[in-house]
């Protein structure tokens, strides 16, 4: 019970980590702030607990503050005639904010999946090599050559 209520509020603090990262864009251009959110995602996806889709949903979280604030521009052609084209509006704004969100949520979500035993897709190419040429041994072993990904 306790570890769900941790996790909700996890969930709720991500979105306005992002809506805080987003005043580092014009017109506000507070780079200490948009550091400030980074640090605050960094932070909520280090301390979450669960799978690849829980660290997916905390970055889908994190992404839709960040754009929900970031593009709030956005409305501001559909303020010209809001009689004719005002309920537009929030359909453009939050749809819009949702649909990037999820590149911000791919960018937790796969590495999280990766370190539970999926591996990098690379790996097993790599390892085809390993037996031919040593200068192609790094390439089994992921970006970081000194560290095996996956066991």
């Amino acid at each position: 019970m306790m570890q769900r209520l941790v996790m909700r509020g996890r969930m709720l603090l991500a979105p306005i980590a992002g809506a805080v990262a987003a005043f580092g864009q014009a017109p506000y251009e507070l780079p200490l702030l948009l550091f400030a959110g980074l640090v605050a995602a960094f932070w909520l996806y280090r301390a979450r607990s669960g799978g690849p889709f829980r660290a997916a949903l905390l970055g889908w979280g994190f992404g839709f503050g960040y754009f929900l604030h970031a593009l709030q521009w956005i409305v501001s052609p559909f303020l010209v005639d809001v009689a004719r084209h005002g309920w537009m509006a929030p359909f453009a704004l939050i749809l819009l904010a949702a649909g990037m969100a999820l590149f911000w949520g791919l960018a937790f979500g796969l590495p999280a999946g990766l370190r539970h035993g999926a591996g990098w897709p690379w790996r097993w190419l790599g390892r085809r090599w390993n037996c031919c040429a040593p200068i192609f041994s790094p390439v089994s072993h992921g970006p970081c050559p000194r560290r095996r990904w996956s066991a």
